[in-house]
């Protein structure tokens, strides 16, 4: 008995490419964005960029100010009853704490908080 390759149709290709593209937009873009909205409409300062997210906001802030933070800290002034800034990593939500006791009270009590990847690296 001789075994044989599979073969694949283009048609089987274009298919299983087209759901792929749409389960990579729905977790990535789609579900991040609707969660960022739901913040929003509650009055908190949100940012959303696909999949980079906060990290794209750094990016252009070094390349334009060479300060990643150049964004927050006028941000922080101009909205300075803003406790915080709603954001995506990834598929991730993030919280930017701008007040010292919502920072205060993340770092005493890690175990009431899910850190997601980027922010493991914060030791309380």
């Amino acid at each position: 008995m001789v075994l044989q390759a599979p073969t694949f149709s283009l048609s089987t290709i274009l298919l299983s490419g087209f759901f792929f593209l749409i389960a990579f937009l729905t977790h990535l873009v789609l579900i991040p964005y609707l969660k960022i909205l739901t913040y929003k409409a509650k009055g908190y300062q949100t940012y959303f960029f696909p999949v980079l997210g906060e990290v794209m906001l750094w990016i252009k802030n070094y390349k334009a100010r060479d300060d990643i933070f150049a964004e927050t800290k006028e941000s922080s002034v101009k909205f300075p009853n803003q406790k915080l800034l709603v954001s995506n990593i990834n598929h991730n939500i993030v919280f930017l704490l701008r007040d010292p006791l919502y920072a205060k009270e993340f770092l005493a009590n890690p175990q009431l908080y899910v850190k997601c990847g980027a922010t493991d690296f914060i030791k309380p």
